[in-house]
């Protein structure tokens, strides 16, 4: 029974390897991905270099050492420092 099995099996995948060919719609294919991550990568370094630098470590939130009135730089499309919303202060009962 297992015997027949694989044989039918491999009669099933048996093909002329003259017949199989990669062809062109492959290749455009490969190359449309390619240009599809590069245009990806471009747009990740753009985005990553508007990272403000100067955020305080993770360490540092943790144990409260950020600076007070620290606020995070907010600019907006044009690169213009934005106001940013202050909340009021509870005051110290």
């Amino acid at each position: 029974m297992r015997d027949q099995a694989y044989a039918v099996g491999m009669l099933l995948l048996e093909v002329d390897p003259n017949l199989v060919v990669a062809g062109w719609v492959p290749l455009i294919i490969l190359i449309l991905m390619f240009v599809a991550v590069y245009f990806l990568y471009r747009n990740m370094r753009k985005h990553v270099s508007r990272i403000d630098s100067n955020l305080p470590s993770a360490e540092d939130v943790r144990l409260g050492r950020v600076p007070v009135g620290y606020e995070a730089s907010a600019r907006d499309a044009s690169g213009q420092q934005r106001a940013a919303a202050v909340s009021p202060k509870s005051p110290d009962v």
